[in-house]
Parts: structure tokens; C-alpha cells; sequence
């Protein structure tokens, strides 16, 4: 009885933190618009749905035997899973190292999907099960090494404040992919039965579990800072001198009728902000910042940021004093 009661909670906690990384990944895309994390929510959404199917297997004897004996006839259900899960995550690596094509995308899933299908063929039980798994720790390995390969010979596909994040990730999905694989390895022809007096298969693979939370916990703890730093910044600007006595930068702002939202983008280029960095600041779209920028060049007669800044220098001495704001 103990032992249920650990799985059920073991596999409430997985789908709990998949979802919430599921929304994360929502909440980006939401604010950004990048199809990536589009990828990432599917990604997630199919982690939930494979962690049911073997939640039931554990918990539901009945359940289990009709699953196996399905599986080793035509495993259509994991097949669908597994490229579902591996077209995601490839296209979440292409399109983050920008390095997405169609070829690159629709060739190795095809491939990978091929394989699968043609698993079933293989006379061994034991070995059929364990090609069928291999396959996905391959097209893993294979993503991570992509990954690093680009990151080294074109450290600028991605910006440089996420070269660290994203070559971590890498190291990390070709490290346990191996790790996935020995586990396989161990489960299927020491433990697993394939025998005519019964089929027994272990169909959690605890690695494979490791490897998604450290991506869940590194999207929600992304998700987490995104979220803070916003309301810091929100709280900071809404007490800073805006609402305070007119100051240079309020009258700056009030003369060339900036709104709130550009008032608090002017604040970050006078601070000397890149766009990716005032997005992520903001949690809101590259694009709206760009746009947001443009505007604040009409209204102030400018054509770049380097005309803003002495406009604003210029203004500021004007009046006599910088308004305790901190510029450049």
C-alpha cells in the first residue's frame, strides 16, 4: 500500500511540475510571440500525457498488462509520443540557435520516426525494446552535440547573455541521454520479462525523469526572475521621479508627449539598455521594444539613439540639474 501511495505522489509531483513549466513556457510566448516557446508547451504537454500512461501502468496491474502486451504488438501510442517529443525539442534547439530549416526539421524526424516503426520487426523482444528506446537517446545526443558545435563555431546565433543557459542545457541532455541509455540498458535485459509465461516491462525510465526537471525548474526559475524583476521594475518606476516634483526627464517626457510605457523605455536607453536586455526586463516582445523605441525617436526629432542621448543631455543641462535620475 505505501508503495502506491509513493508512486501516485512521485507522479503528481512530475505532472505538477510539468505544468507549471508548461504555463511558463505559455507565459513567454504570450509575452514574447516566439514560436520556440510554443515548442517548449508542447513539449511539456506531452511529458504530462506519457506520465499518466505510466503512472497507470504502475498503479493499475490490468491497466500495465494490456499497455505491454499493446506495445510490444504496435507501439503507436509511444511512437506518437516520442516524435512529438523529439520534434519539439529539435525544433526548440534549431530555432534557438537559429539554425532552423525545413531540412534540418522534417529530415531527422522522419528518420527517427522510420525507425520506430520498423522496431517491431526485430525477432528478440528484449533487443526490439531496447533499439525502440535507443533511438530517441540518439537523436538526443545528437541535438546536444548540434547544439555545442554551433554555439563554439557561432557564438553569436544566440545573444551572448544566454550562450552560458543554452550550453549548459546541451551538456546536460548529452550527458543524461547517456545516462537514459544505461538505465535502459540495466531495466530491459536484467529485469523486464519477455517471456511466453508473462510480460513484465518497466516503462518509467527514473533518468529520463531528471532530465525533464532539470528543464521545468530552469524554465520556472527563468519564468520566476522574468516575473520579479517586472514587478520590481514596475513598483521602481511608479515611485521613481515621475511621480515625483518635475524633474528634467518628467519635463522631457511631458514635452515631446511620451507615454507611460516609452517614458519607461527612455529610462532604460539613457541607462545605456540593449533592446534584448529592455524586453527582458520588461517581459515584453523584442518587436513592441522596437517599436516603442521608434516612436519615442518621432517625438523627439531623432533619428537614432545616439541623437536621443545628446537631445537629452542637452535638455538636461538646460534645466540646470539631471533629476537624481541615473543616466548613462
Amino acid at each position: 500500500m505505501t508503495q502506491y501511495i509513493v508512486l501516485l505522489l512521485y507522479n503528481l509531483f512530475l505532472t505538477a511540475i510539468y505544468a507549471i513549466a508548461a504555463v511558463c513556457a505559455y507565459y513567454f510566448y504570450l509575452q514574447k510571440k516566439n514560436s520556440l516557446f510554443v515548442s517548449l508547451v508542447i513539449m511539456f504537454c506531452a511529458y504530462i500525457f506519457d506520465n499518466t500512461i505510466v503512472g497507470c501502468t504502475e498503479l493499475i496491474p490490468e491497466f500495465a498488462t494490456l499497455y505491454d502486451t499493446t506495445f510490444m504488438l504496435s507501439p503507436s501510442i509511444k511512437t506518437v509520443y516520442f516524435t512529438t517529443l523529439i520534434a519539439s525539442m529539435l525544433y526548440t534547439c534549431l530555432k534557438a540557435l537559429k539554425g532552423l530549416t525545413l531540412a534540418r526539421m522534417v529530415v531527422p524526424v522522419g528518420i527517427f520516426a522510420a525507425a520506430l516503426i520498423s522496431c517491431p520487426l526485430i525477432p528478440d523482444n528484449s533487443w526490439q525494446v531496447y533499439i525502440y528506446y535507443l533511438c530517441t537517446q540518439i537523436m538526443m545526443v545528437g541535438m546536444a552535440l548540434w547544439g555545442l558545435r554551433r554555439l563554439k563555431k557561432t557564438p553569436d546565433c544566440i545573444e551572448q547573455a544566454y550562450q552560458t543557459l543554452a550550453r549548459q542545457m546541451m551538456i546536460v541532455l548529452a550527458v543524461l541521454a547517456v545516462l537514459i541509455t544505461v538505465e535502459d540498458t540495466i531495466v530491459i535485459f536484467w529485469f523486464d520479462v519477455f517471456t511466453k509465461a508473462g510480460l513484465k516491462i518497466n516503462n518509467r525510465n527514473v533518468t529520463e525523469n531528471v532530465l525533464m526537471l532539470v528543464f521545468a525548474f530552469a524554465l520556472i526559475r527563468r519564468a520566476q526572475r522574468h516575473l520579479v524583476n517586472h514587478i520590481k521594475e514596475t513598483s521602481r518606476y511608479r515611485s521613481s521621479t515621475l511621480q515625483d516634483a518635475p524633474s528634467p526627464f518628467k519635463v522631457f517626457c511631458s514635452k515631446y508627449m511620451l507615454t507611460d510605457r516609452e517614458s519607461e523605455i527612455l529610462e532604460y536607453l539613457l541607462k545605456g539598455k540593449s533592446q534584448q536586455e529592455i524586453s527582458d526586463e520588461l517581459v515584453i516582445a523584442l518587436g513592441t521594444v522596437k517599436t516603442h523605441i521608434h516612436n519615442i525617436y518621432q517625438k523627439a526629432g531623432v533619428a537614432n539613439r545616439s541623437q536621443l542621448l545628446n537631445s537629452y543631455d542637452v535638455f538636461s543641462a538646460s534645466e540646470g540639474e539631471n533629476g537624481g535620475l541615473p543616466v548613462r
